[in-house]
């Protein structure tokens, strides 16, 4: 684990261009503009990829080909850059630090980095050379799955459910069959992060007391959740960029959880 948070604001990006970038962005919007040496990456593919069977996070030779196929090695912190929602970009996060890759995600994403005074290149990106990579224990956050999360519940550990309202309550179900939440999980809505304003997180203090309102304990470890895994990466982003100890993503979330009769879930 490290002290270091895993967001990098935009301000401080130029002194970072020397690391690996990755761009989560769509092709298109990538080949409007891009950062000279950034590698193109789909977030939508990946989070495929963590639900499948057969190539989920257990598999590590698939994971270690993905990540090398990137040209990442793991001598490197590699920079996550996406539209500005940072769900994307947190979900890249969260499976590079998941397998020991040092990483951040950029703040506000493209369109607060364009502010700054960077070169930008149009086109496809250039292939990346493939590297060798070999997984290492998670940098910043557990992965938990549904039988790992199922054995916690009831522990001294805190469940954040990243959704809306709605589907907490189980008003929005969604596609699932129980509608609901996973039982004691307290709710904070993604939306209230990010500043509407500025397009980034809030500043830190408002994201803790954000936390404390919700009835959120620092010092105690967090495992987020959410419907399909975005949201979820970035609530566990926030959690240990706040220094929350041993935080988590039960990724898979609620759609994985909901359809399973042996497990609980509250309304």
């Amino acid at each position: 684990m490290t002290n270091q948070s895993p967001i990098l604001e935009p301000e401080a990006f130029a002194s970072w261009q020397h690391h690996h970038i990755l761009d989560a962005r769509e092709p298109a919007a990538f080949e409007a503009g891009h950062l000279p040496g950034a590698v193109p990456v789909s977030a939508k593919a990946w989070d495929q990829a963590a639900k499948a069977t057969e190539t989920g996070p257990a598999n590590l030779d698939y994971w270690a080909k993905l990540i090398g196929g990137l040209g990442i090695d793991g001598s490197k912190t590699v920079v996550v850059i996406d539209d500005g929602k940072l769900t994307d970009a947190a979900r890249i996060w969260f499976f590079l630090q998941h397998f020991g890759v040092d990483a951040r995600v950029v703040d506000g994403g493209w369109p607060v980095l364009t502010k700054q005074e960077l070169t930008v290149e149009t086109g496809p990106a250039s292939p990346p050379a493939s590297a060798t990579f070999q997984p290492e224990p998670a940098v910043y956050a557990t992965y938990y799955d549904r039988a790992a999360l199922a054995d916690v519940l009831g522990d001294d550990v805190q469940i954040w459910d990243a959704r809306t309202p709605a589907e907490y309550a189980g008003d929005d179900a969604r596609r699932n069959p129980r509608p609901g939440r996973i039982p004691g999980a307290k709710l904070l809505n993604h939306v209230a992060l990010t500043n509407s304003a500025t397009g980034r997180l809030e500043q830190p203090d408002v994201l803790s007391k954000l936390l404390e309102d919700a009835g959120f304990l620092p010092g105690k470890p967090i495992i987020a959740y959410c419907e399909g895994g975005g949201r979820a990466a970035l609530a566990v982003l926030v959690a240990t960029s706040l220094g929350y100890p041993e935080p988590g993503a039960y990724y898979s979330s609620f759609a994985d959880w909901s359809p399973d009769l042996s497990v609980p879930v509250e309304r």
